[in-house]
């Protein structure tokens, strides 16, 4: 079920979203038909569990996008509006999409499935964050030995460079140069 919170001050506006909303094949509901500023810092102010918000920018008593801007959602937000002149503000604050008013249920539509393309990635990097902590924790190829040290030349000589003293290596033109702890740049055919 996707817990839904419509901000919008506008009936006709209101009534278009809930139809779209009702056009969806996944489950719904709507907590809250917010139509003023100060409502929806009230009702942000309580912190819901919400999933999205269908919000408008500039409502009777103020706008919404300062209101992000002051007091940040961490929910997706779909923002819809008849001003274009917040579109870069949308996307720095937790907006995915903006609509701009009037759109049609086949621009609702784009923007729904992207928020449920969005929703359903946390799962898989979840997923891979926990494949990661295995493959870290799990132990290395015990029978296989690494080197522990490289020879380094230097002119008619060679030194070793041990590992624990290499803090990165840098490849340039075909040559492999090993950088240590005091900063020293060393070059070795690996």
């Amino acid at each position: 079920m996707i817990r839904l919170v419509l901000i919008e001050d506008e009936a006709p506006a209101l009534r278009k979203l809930k139809r779209f909303l009702e056009q969806v094949e996944e489950e719904t509901v709507i907590l809250a038909e917010i139509s003023t500023v100060a409502d929806a810092a009230a009702f942000f102010a309580s912190q819901p569990e919400i999933d999205l918000v269908l919000s408008d920018i500039e409502l009777t008593d103020g706008n919404m996008m300062a209101f992000y801007k002051e007091h940040p959602v961490t929910v997706p937000v779909i923002f819809t509006t008849s001003y274009n002149q917040f579109l870069l503000d949308a996307f720095e604050t937790s907006g995915i999409e903006y609509l701009l008013k009037p759109f049609n249920q086949e621009r609702f539509q784009k923007a729904w499935k992207k928020y449920l393309y969005l929703r359903s990635q946390p799962v898989k990097q979840a997923e891979l964050l926990q494949q990661l902590t295995h493959l870290l924790q799990a132990p290395q190829n015990p029978g296989k030995k690494y080197r522990q040290r490289f020879s380094i030349n230097l002119g008619r000589s060679t030194y070793f460079l041990q590992n624990s003293d290499i803090v990165f290596f840098r490849a340039s033109d075909g040559l492999v140069f090993a950088f240590d702890k005091l900063g020293k740049k060393s070059c070795s055919f690996l």
